[in-house]
C-alpha cells in the first residue's frame, strides 16, 4: 500500500535551501583533511525534521563512505544554520563525493534538502566531469 503527498499552491513555493562548501575545493593532492560547511537557509512554513546528515564518501572498496548525524536543535530559532565536519582524505582516495541533507516538513508533505560536492585528485576526471 503507497501513499504519494504532494504540496501545491496557486503561488511559487519557497524550499528551504541546502548548500556545502566544502575544502579543498579542487584537488585532493598534498590534503589530509578536508571539510564539509553547511548551511541551511529555513523557510517559516516549513520545518526541519530530525537531524543533519553529513556523508563523505572516499571510494575505496564497496563500503559506503562515513556519515555523521548532526543536531541542529540548538539553532532551530535561526534564519540561517550552520554546520561544519572534518574528514580524513586517505592517499590512495581518487575522489571524495561530499554531501550533506535534511528532511523538512509542511503538514504531511515531507521533503529531503541536500547538496553534493565531487572532488579529485589531479585532473584525471576532468573530461569526464560535470
Amino acid at each position: 500500500n503507497e501513499s504519494i503527498i504532494i504540496l501545491a499552491s496557486k503561488t511559487a513555493i519557497e524550499l528551504p535551501k541546502l548548500t556545502i562548501e566544502v575544502t579543498p575545493e579542487e584537488g585532493l593532492n598534498d590534503v589530509k583533511v578536508g571539510s564539509i560547511k553547511t548551511k541551511i537557509e529555513t523557510n517559516e512554513n516549513f520545518r526541519l525534521i530530525g537531524d543533519l546528515i553529513v556523508s563523505y564518501n572516499t571510494h575505496l572498496g564497496w563500503d559506503v563512505g562515513p556519515q555523521e548525524s548532526v543536531s541542529i536543535n540548538d539553532q532551530m530559532d535561526k534564519k540561517v544554520i550552520t554546520s561544519e565536519n572534518f574528514f580524513n582524505i586517505p592517499d590512495n582516495s581518487w575522489v571524495v563525493n561530499a554531501s550533506a541533507g535534511i528532511s523538512v516538513r509542511y503538514g504531511k508533505f515531507t521533503f529531503k534538502i541536500h547538496d553534493q560536492k565531487l572532488i579529485y585528485r589531479g585532473d584525471w576526471a576532468k573530461e569526464i566531469s560535470r
